[in-house]
């Protein structure tokens, strides 16, 4: 499909009127303020508008033949770029504001709407992008916020973004931290319909633990790549040295506690840090706590990062299946995992594959000029 038909489709009231035009609507698609993209039928780049390259910072030969969702700053799954491709076919087309990164690595926010294309003679169907910067307009509605809550918000993100920083450095954990956030919140529901927790476990217990246990294996930056993506067993040295991701963890969050608003979320996450390797009977790292010594926060993030590990790809090991994973945490009950615990997991197993199949373990190449999206974080 050629640009000048393109061009037919981005302004078609006015070609249709005025077809001797066509170098005033070509103008206005080069001269555009926001980004404007032709799009395959399979969301790939076939053409940017100039106001892509500045926005962006990529050029037009970095992106051509990339995902346009590629823009923004999360991954995303198959599944969720299939829907976007259909919603994309409706009259209204697709929109969202989702936050994205530039080729320099500055975070902006970004309203995409995609709309289809109809096909042309001899052409294929395909996609029409509009991407508009509204980074000033966002901080201008964030006037309407309290300062308190507002830094508050702001200083939690930026140690959540350390978090994926983090996971990045390992390509195979993709989707980790959010599936541990949607296990952790199902596991403490479970938990709080039982007599013993109904008074432990608020609803502010299972948003805070929501939101606070991504940031577990947060240490890890801490770790060199050596050992963090390591394919073969880790030595007895390199083995001490990766235990030691919880307490750099602990002691980043604890910092952080002492210069944030976000005091609830930050306690909970820096005990999470801290103790999620411990064992309910005694034999973790690094306190070498027991039973109800290990916070409730961290031994439910204990079992979850666990099954999380066992049903997922890592460099030194295959996935197994959720099936293998549940009779390793049922002989785990009482020696690793508090058998509480376990037994919310097992009752909550329908919702936890939900999640799972929801968060798919996928690859994700930190090293890729373009990072996907997670469209739901975002809309």
């Amino acid at each position: 499909m050629s640009t000048a038909e393109n061009l037919y489709q981005i302004f078609p009231d006015e070609t249709e009127s005025q077809p001797d035009s066509f170098e005033q609507y070509h103008q206005m698609y080069l001269n555009s303020p926001d980004a404007i993209v032709i799009l395959d039928q399979n969301l790939k780049i076939m053409e940017a508008n100039p106001a892509f390259e500045r926005i962006t910072e990529f050029s037009s030969k970095e992106i051509i033949g990339e995902l346009v969702t590629g823009i923004a700053a999360r991954p995303i799954a198959q599944e969720q770029l299939e829907s976007i491709k259909f919603k994309a076919l409706s009259a209204n087309g697709w929109k969202a504001q989702i936050i994205s990164r530039k080729k320099s690595g500055k975070f902006w926010n970004c309203h995409l709407a995609l709309s289809a294309l109809k096909p042309c003679e001899g052409s294929k169907s395909g996609y029409i992008g509009i991407i508009r910067d509204i980074t000033q307009l966002t901080f201008r509605n964030l006037k309407g916020i309290s300062s308190t809550d507002a830094i508050k918000n702001t200083q939690f993100s930026l140690v959540y973004g350390l978090a994926k920083l983090a996971e990045c450095r390992d390509p195979e954990t993709g989707y980790h931290l959010e599936r541990v956030e949607g296990y952790c919140a199902i596991i403490a529901e479970a938990l709080k319909s039982r007599p013993k927790y109904e008074r432990l476990i608020s609803r502010e217990f299972i948003e805070t633990i929501a939101s606070s246990s991504p940031l577990h294996d947060i240490g890890k930056v801490g770790i060199p790549d050596s050992i963090l993506k390591k394919k073969g067993p880790l030595t007895k040295e390199e083995f001490s040295v990766m235990k030691h991701h919880s307490v750099i963890g602990g002691d980043v969050l604890k910092g952080s506690e002492e210069h944030s608003s976000s005091e609830g979320n930050l306690i909970m996450a820096r005990t999470i840090a801290y103790e999620h390797h411990e064992r309910y009977d005694g034999s973790g790292y690094p306190f070498r706590l027991k039973g109800d010594q290990i916070s409730l926060p961290a031994r439910i993030v204990a079992l979850v990062d666990a099954y999380d590990c066992i049903t997922s790809k890592r460099v030194y090991k295959e996935a197994e299946s959720h099936e293998v994973a549940v009779e390793k945490i049922r002989i785990d009950s009482n020696k690793h995992f508090d058998p509480d615990i376990v037994d919310a997991f097992l009752e909550a197993e329908t919702e936890i594959l939900r999640i799972k199949g929801k968060y798919p373990n996928v690859n994700v190449n930190p090293d890729t000029k373009f990072l996907k999206f997670n469209e739901d974080r975002y809309k």
